[in-house]
């Protein structure tokens, strides 16, 4: 399989993970390859940039970093933000060492693709 540049980081993690985690991780990477090239031509729009600066974490290994930004981005109701949040809580011992927090109710609406509801008056 060609390594493309967005698949660089699982590449390289394949020499520490065992195969299962590899092929999640590389399937992980190779999958947000649309979403980079899409971030890069929407910088005049402020969450998409947000979503270029968590991806920049991502991408230079960054998971805290990544991770916080993507929560962020996905609680206010960025769609790829959601998944790649969702993605990263679920996986997250497994890939990247380390597990990352979010309530039940976080994680439904992520899997659901929505925005928070605003409290009532």
């Amino acid at each position: 399989m060609p390594v493309t540049p967005n698949c660089k980081t699982a590449h390289a993690l394949r020499r520490h993970l065992s195969p299962c985690a590899t092929a999640i991780a590389l399937a992980l990477a190779c999958s947000l390859a649309p979403t980079l090239a899409l971030s890069q031509t929407a910088a005049a729009d402020p969450a998409a940039s947000r979503f270029a600066a968590a991806m920049q974490h991502y991408e230079t290994n960054h998971w805290p970093q990544a991770y916080a930004a993507m929560a962020a981005l996905a609680d206010q109701g960025h769609p790829e933000a959601q998944r790649v949040a969702l993605l990263m809580w679920h996986h997250g011992r497994a890939l990247y060492g380390t597990s990352f927090s979010a309530t039940a109710a976080q994680r439904q609406r992520w899997a659901q693709g929505q925005r928070p509801q605003a409290a009532m008056p």
